[in-house]
């Protein structure tokens, strides 16, 4: 079974792309049949308000998980973002694990710490 583990965001240079493991461009994944938020994940899945670098939002959807989060380390335009997804629940260190071991290059470009906003309570 393939790695499906996936970055969006830059890779080396402006233009935010999804990227599989080997840093391929993954077409397969940027649309609402490849992942459950489709191309939305491109800044619409990071924390509102003033665009903190660092600070993720964890989100799940349809048996998917995401993490998002502003990152200017390659663009330095507002807007420019980092998400890591793959199939499955998983909580905010996991994910981050998983985004170490896959995309290291990308994570150690990082200037500044990670941390994530407490999950919000889902009304009944």
């Amino acid at each position: 079974m393939a790695d499906r583990f996936y970055y969006f965001g830059c890779m080396s240079e402006a233009g935010h792309y999804f990227f599989s493991r080997d840093s391929r461009m993954s077409r397969d994944i940027d649309s609402p049949q490849g992942n459950p938020w489709g191309y939305s994940v491109d800044g619409k899945l990071c924390p509102t308000g003033a665009q903190t670098q660092g600070l993720l939002q964890l989100h799940h959807k349809d048996g998917w998980t995401a993490i998002a989060f502003w990152d200017r380390s390659v663009d330095e335009r507002p807007g420019s973002c980092s998400v890591f997804l793959c199939p499955g629940t998983k909580n905010a260190v996991e994910m981050l694990t998983l985004a170490a071991e896959r995309f290291p290059n990308v994570m150690r470009r990082f200037n500044f710490s990670l941390h994530h906003l407490p999950l919000a309570k889902v009304a009944p």
